[in-house]
Order: structure tokens, then sequence, then C-alpha cells
């Protein structure tokens, strides 16, 4: 069957936080009181990085993290960029010393790990539902931004599904949860070719504010090729698709002429 990667309620990541520092009698080391979910980085799940990052943090009297060393690298720069700035932003209960509050070193190890699930139309659908209804509704930029990660992740598990599911069928799905506009737009590809990129491009238009922008217009472009690739490859094998095809692949040159003048590269 195939599966694909999940963000919600932890399924994508599996965060654990190691107090490696036992009590020794009068000294007790700090301790992780934040709950506050890890921060696995969008371009990691993505490209499907996974590591253990190993670090050491000296905490001081009030609970506060005064110094973040990293002792053990992921091999993942962006893993370790990452787990270094999460632990800045995590509290602690104090390491003491006859139960008076002391600075302390103590030692963390955070794991990036993804996990997969089969793709479940049905619940695909009501979770896509459920993050656009969250954005919408959420005046947080910080929660705002979280969802639109998630959301994401759930377009990008659609597109992973398509790779080796071409069925059209799930247009059907995918139709559900985009905008009118851009529903119209596409309309001549929904009994044809299954679709995902439109989520995409649906994404574009409905959070042009988010920070996400970049890597949306980037997979947008890339998908459009493929998708333009596909169709001309078709076209040489099928007279009848041959009498259909210029009409695809107009309406892809026209949206790749569009985000051409917008988009900006991305940093590898």
């Amino acid at each position: 069957m195939k599966r694909y990667h999940w963000c919600a309620a932890g399924a994508l990541l599996l965060a654990f936080l190691w107090l490696d520092c036992a009590s020794h009698g009068r000294l007790k080391p700090p301790k992780v009181i934040s709950d506050i979910p890890l921060d696995y980085p969008l371009t990691a799940q993505l490209k499907r990085i996974e590591g253990e990052v190993g670090l050491t943090v000296f905490v001081n009297p009030q609970g506060k993290p005064e110094q973040v060393d990293l002792t053990n690298s992921s091999g993942y720069a962006v893993l370790d960029e990452a787990a270094l700035n999460f632990v800045k932003k995590l509290d602690f209960t104090p390491g003491t010393l006859d139960e008076n509050p002391v600075s302390a070193w103590t030692r963390l190890i955070l794991r990036y790990r993804l996990t997969e699930q089969a793709f479940e139309q049905n619940r695909w659908m009501a979770d896509v539902r459920h993050l656009q209804k969250e954005i919408a509704q959420t005046p947080d930029s910080l929660t705002r931004e979280a969802a639109l990660k998630r959301l994401y992740t759930n377009y990008f598990g659609c597109m992973t599904y398509v790779e080796s599911n071409r069925d059209p069928a799930i247009n059907a799905a995918i139709r559900t949860v985009i905008s009118r506009e851009t529903e119209r737009y596409w309309s001549p590809f929904w009994n044809e070719y299954a679709a995902p990129f439109v989520l995409f491009d649906d994404f574009l238009s409905r959070y042009p504010e988010s920070s996400l922008l970049d890597q949306a217009q980037q997979d947008l472009i890339r998908n459009l090729m493929e998708m333009e690739t596909r169709i001309r490859m078709d076209a040489l094998r099928s007279r009848r698709l041959s009498r259909s095809a210029a009409g695809y692949i107009e309406l892809i040159e026209k949206r790749l002429t569009s985000l051409q003048k917008e988009v900006v590269p991305l940093e590898e």
C-alpha cells in the first residue's frame, strides 16, 4: 500500500528529549518543563531528512538556558540549527544543590523521525478542511504559520500518493478543498489527469503572506513542468490525447509564465 508522510497529531515526527545527567547525592540536574512540539523544519520533512542531535545546555537558577552547545551533529545543518534554536526556547526546572537552585549543565538528545501512514482519502479531506478552518480563525501569526506548515505537508502527502497512483479519481477529493476560482481554471484536467499540483496553486492564492510562499512556487513550477512533459509524451502515444494536449499545455504554460515572473529562487 502506498504511504505518505503525515503531520497530524505527532504522527509525522517523534520527538524525544532525554536528560542524560543523573542525580548525584546533593546535586540534581535541570529538567525540561516546556510542553511545546519539536520544531521539525518543513524543508527537512519534504526532503525526508531524519537525524539525532546531541546538545549540552547550561541552565541558570531561573530555569533559562544560557548556553547551548552542539555535541553530536545529525549530519544535516538544517536539523542541527533547528535543534539549537528549539532548545533556546525551552524552560527548565533549575538544577539544585541541597534543594537550592543553582546553575548547572545537562544533556539533551533530540530525535527527528518520520513515520508513514497509508493515504486515506476521507481522512485526508477532513484534516485539510480542519486545518484550513484553523488557519482562517487563528489571529496569532506563529500559531497560524505552524498550521500552514501542517497543511502544506498534507498537500505534499497527496502529491506523493499520486506518484504511484495516477487515477484522476483523486481529483474529486482535491476539488473539495480548493477555491472555486482555482477549480475553474484547472477544470480541463479533472477527468483526464490526477492533478495534485493544483493544491500548491491554491495555497499560493489563499496564503500569499505565508513564509512558505517561495517553497510553494518552486513546488508548483516543478510539478507543472513534469505534468507538461507527461502530457507531451502521452500525446505521442495516443491519438485521442493528442487532440486535447494543446489545451492542457496552453493552461500550464500560461501559469508557468506568470509564476516565473514572481518566483524567488530557494537556497540550497
